[in-house]
């Protein structure tokens, strides 16, 4: 893609960002994004079709960096260990939502962008599934239960609303995490032969 084109939505994304930090989602218009990224309406719909495909674009470059940072934090887990994975995976979300801690927070009180920041978890686990370490069975349907487990994870780290305590919130969550895994929701799958053993912590 042309430097220019990318330079040019980047600057409307970025400024996206910004007005959400300050003004909830619903009562920013695309005359507002253009104005504060001095860019013209024409531009904008040459690349959008409206501000949630804008914002929709945005979710997506947060999948590419949580993508990128659960790659950086694997290359501890030589082993693939299932934990490991797991809670790196958890770590690379929560690195993305503190890093757009206002902007999340803000997005999280509508229920069409709450849809989005839901689906975006979701994405994020059914990745891991497909492409991840993982070796386990469960008694539930996959899809539900990273539903469940997507919900869980919002309403843990976000219960005492969009300001907490970050190193004390992520501390809990490895707690809940690992106690998650070592109970009779996962069970380490039946092992193939020639296939290497999961570790476990």
């Amino acid at each position: 893609m042309d430097r220019r084109i990318l330079k040019t939505k980047k600057c409307l994304k970025d400024t996206l960002r910004t007005l959400l930090a300050e003004v909830p989602f619903e009562k920013i218009t695309v005359t507002e994004i253009c104005n504060e990224a001095n860019t013209g309406r024409l531009t904008f719909y040459k690349y959008y079709t409206d501000k949630m495909d804008l914002l929709q674009d945005c979710f997506r470059d947060m999948q590419l960096e949580t993508q990128k940072r659960y790659e950086i934090l694997q290359k501890d887990n030589e082993k693939r260990d299932f934990h490991q994975s797991f809670l790196n995976l958890t770590e690379a979300i929560m690195d993305m939502a503190s890093k757009n801690s206002y902007a999340i927070s803000k997005l999280l009180l509508n229920s069409n962008t709450l849809l989005m920041y839901y689906q975006f978890v979701m994405n994020n686990l059914e990745k891991f599934e497909l492409h991840g370490p993982q070796n386990f069975t469960t008694k539930y349907n996959r899809k539900q239960l990273n539903s469940f487990l997507t919900m869980g994870l919002w309403g843990f780290v976000y219960a005492n609303g969009p300001v907490f305590d970050e190193k004390e919130t992520r501390e809990k969550t490895h707690m809940l995490i690992h106690d998650l895994l070592d109970s009779k929701i996962f069970q380490p799958a039946a092992k193939k032969p020639g296939s290497p053993t999961i570790c476990k912590d």
